[in-house]
């Protein structure tokens, strides 16, 4: 989308292409040494995510997906634990010690009164020990391991297929997610078409009102429209930080749309029909498998509760030996083999316990059969909702292109008075309404089809995704083993990236990344993210040097920032290599969220010559150099631009502040259009000396500095050229009529783009603007 550079008094008209992808960057490369009209061009470096490597990502690293991998390693070791019934029991025990013993005689009641008086007989006072050494092997229980095993295993398999049916969630909530992120992303920057439209709009008809061409009730009508796009425009923005949010909650750190691509998914791997769908279902997800064993793992436990009554028998071991320190003749060892049973006779707990085995049966059941109802509602609404999508996109699309062609009807039926400006505003809200559901069905059909895949419990496995791991034991249906390793303590660094987990807000962050005091990666603007701390309440400026970040120091409303370094190339409105490095797609970035609420005011300084009027003509160069570069990357079309020579010797200086204190600067700044053709057609001539009477006199008659800026759409291949043709031929004419460089400077700034309500036939394709600076305007 190209953005007016004569915003402030024409109504570009703005659409775009909707099916283009959004991958957008705003990475700025100045390459173009002293020339006003500067390049963009992509960040060197810096590589796109795509959705597949966000899924291996997390497939790989979402908590969500380890809990349930440490839940199946879990049960595994619960299951082997049952297998080790089978085998024997090998108990050793052994005491050491000091042992007192006496032997009581019997006493006479008079003996007795004189107890303490008397000796025990066969008192002793010994140390000792003893040792011994019991083996136990079941011989039979009548099923109650056999079941507890079968038991475990299930619950195992059961766990094992509830971190595929995770795993396959957790994928699809990330393509959600994913996909939300860019959806939003081209919803905000429609709705903030939709606020530059209005407001270009707004700026054409205060200019027709101004010339008694239209009335206030157009003037507040538009005011109201506009109101409403900032209104649609901040709940937008706030729709892509939710879905940035969501795609941080399942990635484990930030990524935004300028880092994604969009994916291309086809038909291919869709099932033909609904039967299909539903066979595959069946056969495949992870979630009917898992409701399968959890019901065999409650039978299981049912016969283990059952075969209770029947007791235990075993074959029992034992050998021991005891001695005493002391004595020669306590010395005692003994063996014995036997075969034990042990039964319970009466145990009025045991019909309740096996009553409640059954319930659970029956409980699981039941779950099973709404796991499945669930499902086929699934398959069935996302088939659904796949085809009648797809055939909304093409009347979507039928409509657009109808409502356009109408919008351009409604414009030549409005200069030719068949149409009031209302019906303007209506079919443009029409024709933003229809682009924005076309845009949410486009993502919502990309978005159905992962869900089918979802349904049928083959997503990962369509994707590449599924772990080769996981997919071997259950093709073999053998050699289970864990997916990790389990060992403690725990690691309280997840990403090792030298911040704890408690406080990593990143927990996720790439090996080698380099990220702040958060964890979060320092490549990423906060200002969409989080809002990190600026200066100290009642600041007045923030300083930048060349070493800074705009991330850890950004803009704010009412604070001036000021770039302490060389911004500007020597001699040149071009810009240094610092600024197009370090700071300009983060000032881009930041300057978009304040933009279409507040106006910027730039002020360039610049001390490079030993002639001030030098200097200042520089400066202001500088100046609207930076304010096109900002207009071409989408910033609102309130920037005001100021200049002077307040800088070191051999520097210059950048100050940037948006505000809502306007009136500190409406003194300072004056703007006013020129109508007609000034220039003969195609000419560096001076056609209408009259018009530029009126503009002599002017600026003749201001205390202050001025400057005209020439904009030209007449000659597409030589615009360039005619333009400084005449900005040199205005400079001569005006110091012939006493106006030299040290009171109005000249250039020229570019095309711009013509009011759409004219028909072509009454465009002059050229404009002039003055701008009258200084105190007391």
């Amino acid at each position: 989308m190209k953005t007016s550079t004569n915003s402030r008094h024409f109504a570009p008209y703005l659409t775009e292409k909707l099916e283009e992808k959004m991958n957008r960057k705003s990475f700025i490369s100045l390459c173009q040494k002293g020339a006003v009209c500067l390049i963009l061009s992509a960040p060197a470096g810096l590589q796109a995510v795509s959705l597949d490597e966000v899924l291996q990502d997390v497939v790989a690293t979402n908590p969500r997906i380890l809990e349930k991998q440490k839940a199946y390693n879990a049960a595994l070791a619960e299951q082997k634990d049952a297998r080790s019934l089978y085998f024997p029991k090998v108990i050793f025990s052994g005491d050491v010690g000091y042992k007192y013993h006496r032997e009581d005689k019997d006493w006479d009641e008079e003996e007795k009164e004189h107890l303490e008086e008397i000796d025990y007989d066969n008192e002793t006072d010994d140390g000792f020990y003893d040792a011994r050494l019991t083996i136990s092997q079941l011989l039979y229980d009548w099923g109650r391991t056999s079941s507890l095993k079968s038991a475990r295993k299930n619950y195992m398999l059961a766990a094992l297929y509830s971190y595929l049916g995770e795993a396959n969630q957790v994928a699809y909530e990330t393509i959600a997610a994913y996909l939300h992120v860019l959806k939003y992303n081209e919803l905000r920057e429609l709705a903030m078409e939709n606020v530059l439209t209005h407001e270009n709009l707004l700026e054409s008809v205060k200019l027709q009102v101004e010339r008694g061409r239209k009335g206030r009730s157009d003037l507040e009508r538009v005011n109201g429209r506009l109101a409403s796009a900032r209104s649609r425009l901040l709940l937008r923005r706030n729709d892509y930080k939710k879905a940035v949010y969501t795609l941080h909650k399942m990635l484990g750190r930030f990524v935004v749309a300028d880092d994604m691509t969009m994916p291309e998914m086809g038909t291919d791997g869709l099932p033909q029909s609904l039967k299909e769908a539903l066979d595959l279902q069946v056969k495949f997800n992870p979630l009917l498998r898992e409701a399968y064993y959890n019901t065999a793992q409650k039978r299981s436990e049912h016969r283990n509760k059952r075969a209770d009554i029947w007791g235990r028998l075993s074959l029992e071991g034992s050998a021991g030996v005891e001695n005493e320190f002391d004595s020669e003749d306590d010395y005692r060892a003994d063996a014995s083999v036997s075969v034990h049973y042990q039964h319970t006779l009466f145990d009025a707990g045991r019909p309740h316990r096996v009553q409640a085995a059954v319930s659970q049966v029956h409980r699981e059941q039941q779950k099973s059969y709404q796991i499945r109802r669930t499902l086929l509602r699934d398959i069935q609404l996302s088939w659904s909702a796949h085809k009648i999508l797809a055939d909304q996109i093409g009347i979507l699309k039928k409509n657009l292109y109808f409502t356009g062609k109408s919008l351009e009807s409604y414009k030549k039926e409005f200069v030719l008075g068949r149409r009031s400006l209302i019906n303007i505003l209506d079919i443009q809200n029409e024709y933003r309404h229809i682009s924005e559901q076309l845009i949410d069905t486009v993502y919502s059909r990309e978005i159905e089809k992962y869900r089918i895949l979802l349904s049928e419990g083959i997503l990962l496995s369509e994707l590449g995704l599924l772990n080769p791991l996981a997919q071997t034991m259950i093709e073999k249906d053998s050699g289970y083993v864990p997916f990790s390793n389990d060992e403690l303590p725990l690691e309280p660094d997840f990403d090792q990236d030298q911040v704890m987990d408690d406080i990593d807000v990143s927990m996720n962050s790439l090996a080698g990344e380099q990220v702040n005091e958060l964890g979060i990666s320092s490549k990423y603007d906060s200002s969409y993210i989080y809002r990190q701390a600026g200066p100290e309440s009642g600041a007045s400026e923030v300083v930048i040097s060349a070493g800074d970040s705009l991330k850890k120091k950004p803009l704010q409303v009412n604070v001036d920032t000021r770039f302490d370094f060389d911004v500007f190339l020597p001699k040149s409105a071009g810009l240094s290599s610092d600024m197009t490095s370090r700071f300009m797609k983060e000032l881009v970035h930041q300057a978009r969220d304040y933009s279409t609420e507040f106006p910027l005011y730039l002020t360039v300084s610049t001390n490079e010559y030993d002639k001030e009027d030098d200097n200042y003509a520089l400066a202001i160069k500088r100046a609207y150099t930076l304010k096109r570069i900002l207009q071409q990357n989408r910033i609102g079309n309130g920037i005001f631009v100021f200049a002077d020579t307040n800088a070191a010797r051999g520097h210059n200086v950048l100050r940037l502040k948006f505000t809502d204190k306007t009136s500190d600067y409406k003194s300072q700044y004056l703007s006013h259009a020129v109508a007609g053709k000034v220039f003969a057609h195609g000419k560096a001539r001076i056609k209408d000396s009259k018009k530029l009477a009126g503009v002599i006199t002017a600026i003749r008659q201001h205390q202050g500095r001025a400057e005209i800026i020439l904009y030209s759409n007449e000659l597409p291949d030589k615009n360039q050229q005619l333009g400084l043709e005449r900005a040199a031929l205005m400079t001569d004419y005006l110091s012939e009529k006493g106006l030299g460089p040290d009171k109005v400077s000249v250039f020229y700034w570019g095309s711009f783009e013509e009011d759409p309500v004219l028909p072509e036939s009454k465009r002059v394709n050229q404009f002039m603007q003055y701008v009258l600076r200084g105190e007391g305007l």
